[in-house]
C-alpha cells in the first residue's frame, strides 16, 4: 500500500510546496504522488515515514534519536553504515527546515487572527476607521468610512483618500502627511471632507503610524471624528465674543463680569477710567468694605437663572447704583455675572432718611402723628435697617381712612439719592385705587417684577407707579383688628428686581411690627 502523504500533510498543515522541499522533487511529482497516479518513492516514503515517528508532537525527542544514531556510527564503518550518517544528516537538516516552517505558519495564524479580531472589531465601529498607504492609498476602511461618500457600501481599498478632500486643500494636506510620515509620530489633524450629499463636513482624525523592523513607516491607521457642529458652535462662540467686545466698548456704563466672589474677569474702558480710576483693581473687595462685600456676595447667591439684583455702593466718595444678571454657570458652579456701574446723579446734599406725615386716620378718627420720641427713633432705625439690608429706594406706610375714602403715606423711608414722594402721596381717594384698595381689604399681598405687567383691571394703579418710575413692588396689607388699616411695600426704581423669600420674610416681620404699634393707638 503506497503511503498516505495527504494525511502527513493534513497532521503538520504542509502544503504540496513543503514536500517538494523536504523530499527534494519537484512539485509535479508530489501532485502524482498525491493523486495515486505514481506511487511514492520508497526513499521517500522512508523518510516521511522517519519523519512521523520522530515528530509525533514532539520534534526535540526526534532530535535526542537522531543524536544517539550519530554516536552509534564507526568512521570505518560499511557503505550502508555510511549511508545511514547520511541519512541521519539528511533527515536533521529536515527537522530543521520542517521546525522553521511549523513556526512560520503558526506566526502566520496568530498575524491573521489578530487581523481578523482587528477588522471584526473595527468594521461595525460608529466612527469611520480606515488604514492607508503614505501616498493615501487606502488599505483597509470598515462601513462607516465608506457610507461617508458612497450610498452603498462598497470596496474602496486601493483608492486614494486625499480624492475625497476639496482639491484646493489636497496639496497643503499632502505636504502634512508628508511631514507625519517622517516624523513616525502619533498625531492629530483637522481637514474638511466632501460628504455623499455635497456638503462638507470638518473631520478630526487621531492618525496612528505602522513601522516596520527599521522603524520606518510602512502604514497608517487612522479613526476619524465629525466635528462639524462644534466648529460651527466654535465660530458662533467667537462671533458672540466679537459681539460682547464691541458692546463693552460701545457702551457708555461702565461695565463688568465678576464672578461669585466679586472678582473681575472682564471690565471695559469706561470701567477703568469711571470707577477705578486707572488703579489696580481686581475685585469688590478692593471697592467696598468687608461688610459690605459679604452682603454682595450673599445677595449673588440668591440670584438664580433669570434673576436681576440691584446693589448701591460709594466709590471716591461719588454713589452708583449697580445692577447685574448672572449670565453663565458652570458644572463646577463657577457663575459669571454681567453687573453696569450707573452715577445716582442727584446725590449731592441727600442722605437716605425716614419722612412722617402729618396725620393718620383710624376707624374715622383723625388723629395727630403724636408719637413720642423714642417711638420715632425705633421706627427711623427699623427702616433704615429694613432699607439697606433689603437694598430698596424706599420703604413707606400708608394708611386708609375709610370714613373719608382717602389713604395717606404717613411714613416712608428713601436710599440716598432717591426722591420722596410722600407729600404727593396725602389724601389719595379710593375710589380711583378700587383694585389696589380690594387686595388689601381681602388681605391679599400685591407682588410684581415688572409694574408694567400689572392686569388690566389696575389701570390707575399702573399708570401712577409708572409715572413715579417705579419698577418693582412688593406690598402687604396691615390689618388691625380683623380690618384693613393701611398696607405697608417695598418700591424698587429704575431697573426691575426680582423678589425672594428673604425679601418677603423682612416685609413680614416689619408689617407685623407695625399691626402691634397700631393696635397700641
Amino acid at each position: 500500500m503506497s503511503y498516505n502523504i495527504k494525511a502527513f500533510q493534513n497532521r503538520y498543515s504542509l502544503a504540496n510546496k513543503d514536500i517538494a522541499e523536504i523530499c527534494k522533487c519537484s512539485l509535479p511529482t508530489i501532485q502524482k504522488w498525491r493523486s495515486g497516479e505514481v506511487p511514492v518513492s520508497g526513499a521517500a516514503e522512508q523518510l516521511m515515514r522517519l519523519l512521523d515517528i520522530s515528530a509525533d508532537g514532539n520534534l526535540a525527542h526526534f532530535r535526542e534519536v537522531l543524536g544517539r544514531i550519530n554516536q552509534s556510527v564507526d568512521p570505518t564503518a560499511s557503505p550502508v553504515d555510511k549511508d545511514l550518517e547520511n541519512l541521519e544528516s539528511s533527515m536533521t537538516e529536515v527537522v530543521d527546515r520542517l521546525e522553521y516552517m511549523l513556526e512560520s505558519r503558526r506566526k502566520d495564524k496568530q498575524i491573521a487572527k489578530s487581523e481578523a479580531r482587528y477588522r471584526s472589531i473595527v468594521e461595525y465601529y460608529s466612527n469611520p476607521v480606515c488604514r492607508w498607504l503614505p501616498d493615501t492609498t487606502l488599505t483597509f476602511a470598515n462601513s462607516a468610512y465608506c457610507s461617508l461618500f458612497f450610498e452603498e457600501e462598497q470596496d474602496i481599498v486601493g483608492r486614494l483618500w486625499i480624492d475625497f478632500l476639496p482639491e484646493e486643500i489636497r496639496n497643503s494636506t499632502m505636504i502634512l502627511v508628508s511631514d507625519m510620515v517622517r516624523r513616525g509620530q502619533e498625531e492629530t489633524g483637522m481637514h474638511e471632507v466632501i460628504m455623499l450629499d455635497g456638503t462638507v463636513a470638518v473631520f478630526e482624525w487621531q492618525d496612528i503610524p505602522i513601522k516596520d523592523s527599521t522603524g520606518r513607516v510602512v502604514e497608517l491607521h487612522s479613526i476619524g471624528y465629525d466635528v462639524t457642529e462644534l466648529v460651527e458652535l466654535r465660530g458662533i462662540r467667537d462671533q458672540y465674543a466679537l459681539i460682547k467686545n464691541a458692546f463693552f466698548d460701545l457702551s457708555p456704563n461702565p461695565l463688568a463680569i465678576m464672578d461669585g466672589e466679586g472678582f473681575f474677569l472682564e471690565t471695559n474702558r469706561q470701567f477703568l477710567s469711571e470707577i477705578v480710576a486707572m488703579h489696580p483693581v481686581t475685585s469688590m473687595s478692593n471697592l467696598l468694605s468687608g461688610p459690605a462685600v459679604g452682603k454682595l456676595k450673599r445677595l449673588l447667591r440668591r440670584i438664580n437663572r433669570n434673576g436681576v439684583f440691584n446693589y448701591r455702593l460709594e466709590i471716591n466718595g461719588r454713589a452708583f447704583r449697580m445692577n447685574g444678571r448672572l449670565i453663565a454657570e458652570d458644572k463646577e458652579s463657577k457663575s459669571r455675572y454681567l453687573v453696569r456701574f450707573e452715577e445716582i446723579s442727584a446725590l449731592k446734599n441727600q442722605v437716605a432718611e425716614l419722612r412722617l406725615g402729618t396725620e393718620f386716620v383710624v376707624d374715622g378718627t383723625r388723629r395727630e402723628l403724636d408719637w413720642d420720641q423714642e417711638v420715632i427713633s425705633a421706627i427711623s432705625k427699623r427702616m433704615n435697617q429694613l432699607g439697606h439690608s433689603v437694598d430698596v429706594d424706599r420703604v413707606y406706610v400708608f394708611l386708609i381712612d375709610w370714613e373719608n375714602d382717602v389713604f395717606n403715606n404717613i411714613l416712608e423711608w428713601c436710599a440716598t439719592g432717591v426722591e420722596s414722594h410722600i407729600d404727593d402721596l396725602q389724601g389719595f381717594p379710593i375710589s380711583e385705587y378700587p383694585w389696589w384698595v380690594e387686595r388689601m381689604a381681602k388681605n391679599q399681598w400685591i407682588t410684581y417684577e415688572d409694574t408694567a405687567k400689572m392686569p388690566r383691571s389696575a389701570y390707575h394703579e399702573r399708570e401712577l407707579l409708572v409715572a413715579q418710575g417705579i419698577r418693582s413692588i412688593m406690598v402687604a396689607p396691615l390689618i388691625v383688628e380683623d380690618k384693613a388699616a393701611g398696607f405697608v411695600g417695598f418700591d424698587h426704581n429704575i431697573t426691575q428686581r426680582v423678589w425672594h423669600a428673604q425679601e418677603q420674610k423682612s416685609l413680614e416681620d416689619f408689617k407685623e411690627e407695625l399691626e402691634g404699634l397700631l393696635g397700641r393707638l
